[in-house]
């Protein structure tokens, strides 16, 4: 018997909820495991809740889809830019958020994003360290799209969040709008969750840790994917370091690495392996994490190429002890229960 007209049968489906997620993602040709590992696990804890319409706002959006198997749009977009330029464009993206054409050019990436925040049912942004005056470009993304949401009335939460410690007095005014407009913020540091109540008080401020201690191995246990780069879970020590030297230079800081790592492999007797962080897809160029791997090479560590977060994380958890002056080396070892010393 056909079913009858107005019958479930034959009622359209229901439309799925569209997410808008904003993270750090879409390097391409490079990859930064620690900006793409809080946006992975958004997508994944998204969808481990059913909820799998999502866009992510990406630097790349042909790589975002191809990494996560999702919808991706092009950012507003304020990277290299100074502080002033980046604050000038903003200022132009909320005057065309207000009804001014003549803010920008018909081709802006803004006014595609502007659509599609007003289109969506929430709004995401992912955990991260980039809403401080120091990163203008990740500030100013972020409170765009908060003040878009908000305009339109659309729910927005934000995920385990570094705020500051630095802001300028204009920035400061900008975090507290989007901290105000946001349903729920997470803050992942107790500095973080001090700063967030004291510039926006009365907002709904949760103190929680990185999004990433969430995220799981990718197709197999953790020490399976040990294995598989040759190393013995439980035998090793991962090593995570970041190349930025402050004052004492470049050279200097890969000598105290060098220092560092031979007295790591005297004391524990175990092999050391660098766990990229950040660095080229492409085993022919050469960035950050790369130059480190070639300066410890000749003490014997071991340096896998560029990998995924997943794995990343993995081979931390995979670890007898983690030594890091990465955030993202600590939060994934301690998610591990890996003994971890971190370096300032």
């Amino acid at each position: 018997m056909s079913p009858a007209r107005g019958t479930m049968e034959s009622m359209p489906s229901p439309r799925r909820p569209r997410i808008v997620v904003v993270g750090d993602v879409g390097g391409g040709s490079t990859l930064h495991v620690g900006d793409e590992a809080m946006t992975e696990t958004a997508v994944a804890e998204l969808r481990r809740r059913g909820l799998d319409g999502l866009l992510l706002l990406s630097r790349n959006p042909a790589d975002t889809r191809a990494r996560y198997g999702v919808a991706s749009i092009q950012r507003i977009g304020f990277a290299g830019l100074d502080h002033d330029a980046v604050m000038a464009r903003y200022d132009r993206v909320l005057r065309l958020l207000e009804g001014d054409g003549d803010a920008l050019p018909p081709g802006d990436p803004a006014h595609t994003v502007i659509r599609t925040v007003r289109d969506a049912d929430a709004v995401l942004i992912a955990g991260g360290g980039n809403i401080t005056t120091l990163y203008a470009e990740h500030l100013a993304e972020r409170a765009a799209v908060g003040a878009i949401a908000a305009r339109a009335g659309i729910p927005l939460a934000i995920g385990g969040q570094s705020l500051g410690p630095d802001f300028s007095a204009e920035d400061s005014l900008r975090v507290a709008a989007l901290l105000r407009s946001s349903h729920l913020t997470a803050a992942r540091e107790p500095g973080s969750f001090a700063l967030g109540r004291a510039l926006a008080p009365g907002t709904r401020l949760v103190e929680t840790g990185d999004d990433a201690v969430l995220l799981g191995p990718a197709d197999a246990s953790d020490e399976e994917i040990a294995r598989r780069h040759g190393l013995v879970p439980g035998g090793f020590v991962a090593l995570s370091f970041s190349p930025a030297s402050g004052v004492m230079g470049y050279a200097t800081l890969l000598d105290d690495l060098r220092h560092l790592a031979g007295s790591i492999a005297a004391h524990t007797s175990l092999p050391l392996v660098l766990v990229r962080h950040e660095g080229a897809m492409d085993p022919a160029d050469s960035l950050a994490d790369d130059a480190i791997a070639v300066a410890l090479a000749p003490l014997g560590v071991a340096s896998p190429r560029m990998l995924d977060a997943r794995t990343s994380a993995a081979l931390t958890r995979s670890a007898a002890l983690c030594v890091t002056s990465r955030y993202h080396g600590a939060v994934f070892a301690l998610a591990g229960a890996v003994p971890t010393v971190a370096l300032w």
